[in-house]
């Protein structure tokens, strides 16, 4: 089959299954200042950047707790839960204490409720308690952004 010369076609993450391990194509890059999922859409790149859908309110503690709660969840799957350490069940605790403080109790809980998994618990109750986590900061995430657009944009009707 002849190689293309054209530019590269953005395509979408998957994972193959060809070998006796499954290969994950990224979805984001982790960065010091967070994830970053790089932008696939076609274009040459000489376009002006506009801001970024839902992007983080300047200042918003909401915010800033769930993003905490998810990098720590995300380093998590990144170490891999039975590697896991004291430093991250410590990670996990100062994401429940940030939600804590920002009243997301039930975050915090679930945050907690892993860390315990981590430390006493077995393999299936970690699995279970991240994606309990994980769903949870994520819609809360997602709902507080939506909530936050709209309010900018104006009063519901």
């Amino acid at each position: 089959m002849p190689r293309s010369t054209g530019p590269p076609v953005p395509r979408a993450p998957r994972a193959d299954l060809g070998g006796s391990l499954p290969v994950l194509e990224p979805l984001a890059v982790l960065t010091l200042d967070g994830p970053v999922v790089p932008d696939l859409a076609p274009g040459d790149g000489t376009g002006a950047l506009g801001p970024v859908a839902g992007a983080r309110a300047a200042g918003d503690p909401i915010i800033h707790a769930l993003e905490t709660g998810l990098a720590a969840l995300a380093e998590l799957l990144h170490t891999g839960l039975r590697a896991s350490g004291s430093a991250a069940r410590d990670r996990l605790a100062s994401a429940a204490a940030q939600l804590r403080r920002t009243g997301l109790l039930g975050g915090a809980a679930l945050l907690d409720s892993l860390a315990a998994a981590l430390a006493d618990g077995t393999a299936a109750e970690a699995v279970t308690a991240w994606a309990d986590a994980a769903v949870h900061l994520l819609v809360a995430l997602e709902q507080h952004q939506e909530y936050d657009s709209a309010d900018r944009i104006g009063p519901r009707v």
